[in-house]
């Protein structure tokens, strides 16, 4: 069976190898598959969580030997503007990298840090390169959403009481003392309810998008029924933060849309919350045996208090963290990779000790990595891609509406992030989360070439030119 494991892995690896396409699949599948395989395999080794980066490394060797360093290109953005605040953060990590090994003598600790950050930079370059028409978004989007789907599912089997070895946490797991009761965290096919949580969340984020460009009724419908499947299982996980993530969501698409003043649009994406929230009501109501109703409203209650916690967490998950990390480590930091989720399987180092609970929050994360310089460049790493973003929305929306009521779901999803990590970064830790934030950044960077190359279509089809002045990025 090991034999063969490896056998597999070695062909997969050569596929990823040979094409960019194949490559973004077999990430986007393995990332959600290899928690489930994790589980029953024996002793649950550990390796399984880099799967997802090792087949998502032979990509992009097989890219840079293809394309040498023009594969970076996408990294520039709009006219080289994100070049300067890149290097420097690049600088600031080889810094802390640096610290991290002559301070403690830990290349491992400092080497997965590191990738927590630089991944979804090395990922980003794949969904470009792969995206070169709605379709591809499309298919990609349906692998996803079936997969998280299944998740969904081995969620609602947990807490109907299958014991299977596939739907438990992995490790010791944890469970939820609150409103008086004992709570299962059902973790579904994932290794811990926090992943499964953030990849539902994700998967509804993208059902959102998708009722919005869909054609006709029938597909809103269906986006409608899988968020209610969705949200239930959500819920299920324990993780309140998350309902808040979707709340932000929700906030940001609408605004958003306002901004590009779509208003058919808005009524659309208005028109499916409403239909999506009769359904969840219903069948919270109505669908659960009564044995199972009253558990299921325990997590319905807790649930609904994260708007009242939500306050009380930012200022001591966010500000608190941050100031705690400042006073634990220093102005300038302890080094990368102490404050990672995965740095205790590879060091004897006595990480709690040194950095206490103030990794929890984003903030302390960052201050116990990279120090306040490393947060500031940060800060001004995400200003600059934010800046790429307005700039790409502005110019893709009138040439495209659907391409452009994707741009504006991704800016939505990735604002909403952003809260969730300050108040609780350990998911951003899992190496398959960071990826896919790249994807995502990818696919954004790579709208102004999904335009171009439909506008040449176009014009091959009616033999005139179209009129558009888009210039030809690299691709």
């Amino acid at each position: 069976m090991l034999w063969f494991s490896l056998l597999l892995g070695l062909v997969v690896m050569l596929v990823c190898f040979n094409s960019i396409r194949a490559t973004v699949f077999v990430v986007v599948t393995t990332g959600i598959l290899q928690d489930p395989i994790r589980k029953l395999v024996p002793d649950e080794p550990v390796f399984f969580v880099v799967l997802v980066g090792i087949f998502l490394g032979a990509g992009l060797a097989g890219a840079l030997l293809r394309k040498g360093s023009a594969y970076f290109a996408p990294l520039h953005g709009v006219g080289g503007s994100l070049f300067y605040p890149l290097t420097t953060f690049v600088i600031v990590l080889s810094i802390q990298f640096f610290a991290t090994v002559f301070r403690y003598d830990e290349v491992l600790v400092a080497g997965v840090g590191t990738l927590g950050y630089i991944t979804p930079l090395l990922a980003m370059p794949l969904a470009y390169y792969y995206a070169n028409d709605l379709r591809d978004l499309r298919q990609l989007g349906k692998v996803y959403i079936a997969l998280c789907v299944l998740v969904a599912v081995g969620v609602y089997l947990s807490f109907l009481g299958f014991d299977w070895k596939v739907l438990k946490q992995i490790g010791t797991g944890f469970v939820i003392y609150d409103l008086g009761a004992v709570l299962t965290a059902h973790p579904g096919l994932l290794r811990s309810p926090d992943i499964a949580a953030w990849h539902m969340t994700t998967a509804i984020c993208l059902l959102g998008v998708a009722a919005v460009i869909s054609k006709t009724p029938l597909e809103r419908i269906l986006a409608a029924l899988l968020t209610t499947l969705l949200i239930g299982a959500v819920l299920l996980t324990g993780r309140r933060k998350m309902i808040m993530e979707l709340v932000l969501f929700t906030m940001f698409y609408v605004s958003l849309l306002w901004f590009i003043r779509t208003t058919q649009n808005r009524f659309l994406f208005g028109s499916f919350i409403v239909v999506a929230g009769l359904i969840i009501w219903f069948s919270f109501e109505h669908l659960f045996p009564d044995v199972y109703q009253d558990q299921f409203d325990l997590y319905l209650q807790r649930g609904a208090t994260v708007f009242e916690d939500a306050p009380e967490r930012l200022s001591s998950l966010g500000l608190g963290s941050a100031q705690s990390a400042i006073h634990r480590v220093g102005w300038l930091g302890a080094g990368i990779g102490l404050a990672s989720q995965g740095a205790r399987f590879f060091s004897d180092l006595p990480i709690a000790s040194i950095v206490g609970g103030s990794s929890e929050g984003g903030l302390g994360k960052v201050l116990v990595e990279l120090g306040v310089p490393g947060l500031i460049v940060m800060v001004w790493l995400i200003a600059a891609i934010g800046r790429n973003l307005y700039l790409i929305l502005e110019f893709c929306a009138p040439a495209d509406s659907r391409i452009a009521h994707i741009l504006v779901g991704i800016t939505a999803f990735l604002m909403a992030n952003i809260p969730t990590f300050i108040v609780a970064s350990q998911v951003y830790g899992d190496l398959y989360v960071v990826t896919l934030m790249g994807l995502f950044l990818g696919t954004f960077f790579a709208a102004p070439k999904i335009v171009y190359l439909r506008s040449q279509y176009q014009e091959h089809e009616s033999g005139a030119p179209t009129g558009s002045s888009l210039v030809r990025p690299g691709s």
